[in-house]
């Protein structure tokens, strides 16, 4: 199992805890905002991780532009779910808009250094060795 499955599995389990302990002990809305946006945060990772070890893996060389676009990914969708769970009726009376936008941050913080180490530990088993390098730059088949 990869590291991000794993945090993404427990980051899931620590926000329906602690969702249902803001739920009972504050507000329902509140809970469902914690739990819906984390929930929602690790899908939104995920999905760009998938992305972007596709694209790695046929490209390495663009490891850091995939890395700041899955970033951007993550933005605009914080943006586009934010303004619906704010301004869509059965959403906003579902879910605590400020919980939601705090529960999907940190799940996306949570889960970008996992992501981010996987990506690297792809390009590092891809990476021409020095011997190849110098072959290569001599113009003698390696």
């Amino acid at each position: 199992m990869l590291p991000s499955t794993k945090v993404t599995l427990v980051g899931c389990a620590a926000a329906a805890g602690l969702g249902a302990w803001l739920g009972g002990s504050y507000d329902a809305a509140v809970g469902r905002g914690v739990i819906g946006g984390f929930v929602a945060g690790a899908a939104v990772a995920l999905a760009s991780g998938l992305v972007q070890k596709r694209i790695t893996r046929q490209k390495p060389a663009l490891l850091v532009h995939v890395l700041g676009g899955g970033f951007v990914v993550k933005i605009f969708a914080l943006l586009a779910l934010t303004l619906a769970v704010r301004f869509l009726a059965p959403l906003a009376e579902s879910f605590e808009w400020r919980a939601f936008v705090l529960a999907f941050a940190a799940a996306v913080l949570v889960l970008l250094p996992c992501t981010a180490w996987e990506l690297l530990r792809l390009t590092q088993s891809s990476a021409p060795t020095r011997n190849s390098a110098v072959a290569y730059q001599q113009g003698t088949p390696s």
